[in-house]
Parts: C-alpha cells; structure tokens; sequence
C-alpha cells in the first residue's frame, strides 16, 4: 500500500507552502523593523550623495569645465564609487588586538576535610 510523503498528507505542494509559510512569516515580521531601519539609513545616505553629485555637476558645467552630459556620466561614476568603498569600509570587521591576552585563573585551593574517607 501506499501513502506518500509525511509532508503532503493529501493536500499537495500547498502542504509544503504551509509548513514553509508557517516558520517563515514570524521570521519576516521580526525581521521587518530591522530592514525599515537599515533603508532609511541607506535612502538618507543616498539623498545626500546625489546632492553633492549635482552641486557638483552644476560647478563644472558653470565654470566651463565639460558638458552637462559628460559631466553627469563623470560625477555619477564618482558618487558610485565613493558609495561602495564607505559600504566595503563600513561592513569590514573593526581589528582590535588584545595586547593582555587571556590572564590565567587562579586555583582555589582544595578544602581539606579532617572527615575519614569511606
């Protein structure tokens, strides 16, 4: 006779979505916040570099320096290149050597009993 996998149960692959669906949406709900946070962070930092990118642009266009479609194409590969060095900077581990090493614990002396061993 036979019956299947233990996951199916005869509803199909809905039987693994389900299961699937079940652990992950907690999962995504706490995660959610965190994520909320990190984009604004990220949006904000992106605002401020596109600002300085076109102040940028609008200085070398005004003192003559290139076009406006060569200076655009310039600054937006700078600004892109700056953003991913600060994201490789930021995400590396800070390196801290720990000049004092572990310190060694002291040993309790034992507790002598004056009781007799059994």
């Amino acid at each position: 006779m036979f019956r299947g996998t233990p996951l199916q149960r005869g509803h199909g692959l809905g039987g693994l979505f389900k299961t699937l669906f079940r652990v992950a949406v907690p999962v995504i709900r706490r995660a959610a916040p965190i994520a909320k946070k990190v984009a604004l962070r990220v949006g904000k930092s992106a605002a401020k570099r596109a600002a300085k990118a076109g102040a940028k642009v609008i200085q070398d266009v005004a003192t003559n320096r290139s076009t406006f479609k060569e200076a655009v194409k310039e600054r937006a590969q700078e600004a892109a290149l700056n953003a991913a060095m600060d994201a490789i900077n930021k995400s590396a581990p800070k390196r801290t050597s720990n000049t004092r090493g572990r310190q060694a614990k002291k040993k309790q002396p034992k507790k002598r009993t004056n009781a007799p061993r059994l």
